[in-house]
């Protein structure tokens, strides 16, 4: 599979007519006022391409601005899955997150039962002390 692109976001919703709406996306960093501070969601959403589908997808969240490291599990949605369809969806959330400092952190993917990582999308997080919280 080729990563096609990963979208870091507050929450990703189902539309009716399996619409997808992604809220609140992230660019190249995540900016607090303070830390630590608290995420109420933290969500990913990739697109893949390729013939060979993986059946689960499992993210790792890891890095320096986090007091650990959290694992996020995901399986192929049977009900609309379709052999013929040669791209992938890979949609995780972790809530809540809390951030202990600035720093960054790292989303890891892997497919099915690979110990090799897929893709690794890093994001930065800072702080503003003059951001508005409006």
């Amino acid at each position: 599979m080729q990563h096609d692109f990963t979208i870091i976001c507050e929450d990703i919703r189902q539309e009716i007519g399996r619409k997808l709406s992604l809220m609140g996306m992230y660019d190249e960093a995540i900016i607090f006022k303070r830390v630590p501070a608290r995420l109420a969601k933290l969500c990913m959403y990739q697109r893949w391409s390729g013939s060979d589908q993986p059946q689960k997808a499992r993210v790792l969240l890891r890095g320096s601005a986090l007091s650990g490291s959290f694992v996020a599990h995901g399986a192929r949605d049977l009900e609309h899955y379709n052999p013929d369809v040669k791209r992938a969806n890979v949609m995780i959330v972790f809530a809540p997150l809390d951030v202990v400092d600035v720093g960054e952190i790292e989303l890891v993917t892997y497919f099915d039962e690979s110990d090799l990582p897929s893709h690794t999308h890093r994001i930065e997080i800072r702080v503003d002390p003059d951001l508005r919280l409006e």
